[in-house]
């Protein structure tokens, strides 16, 4: 790859958590900020989400003729990654659901208290074939 081919790569990843720094910033800003944190994510799995849509749209379009080329598909990727990551700043409204569905899983997980493992029974469980002789009359 050339360095500009590098470049347009990591501007098309910038912003999205596929890449190792932007998990570990997002990691960072989860401990400071967890609630912001969640509606990164939200976003980001919308952005995703719309991705993945395009590109099925695409796939089922035929793909014949003098156009078609691994440059091309690699260009209809990269605008479907910015398309999809335009289409989910401007909102669908799917990251705000997940947001809100996060944020009371977290609200329950911060107000129950933290489960215990339980402790053994004295008794083991008969064997499945002992239970069998003990119905038999």
């Amino acid at each position: 790859m050339t360095p500009l081919d590098n470049r347009l790569l990591g501007q098309v990843a910038q912003g999205l958590a596929s890449d190792g720094r932007s998990l570990d910033a997002l990691k960072r800003d989860a401990q400071r900020d967890p609630h912001g944190a969640v509606r990164k994510a939200a976003q980001q799995f919308e952005a995703l989400f719309m991705q993945m849509v395009l590109k099925s749209m695409r796939d089922a379009l035929p793909q014949s003729g003098m156009l078609d080329s691994t440059a091309q598909q690699m260009y209809t990727g990269m605008l479907d990654q910015q398309l999809a990551t335009r289409v989910a700043a401007s909102g669908t409204g799917l990251a705000d659901m997940i947001a809100k569905q996060l944020t009371r899983h977290m609200q329950a997980a911060a107000a129950s208290p933290p489960q215990t493992e339980r402790a053994p029974s004295a008794v083991p469980p008969a064997p499945a074939d002992r239970r069998a002789e003990a119905a038999r009359p």
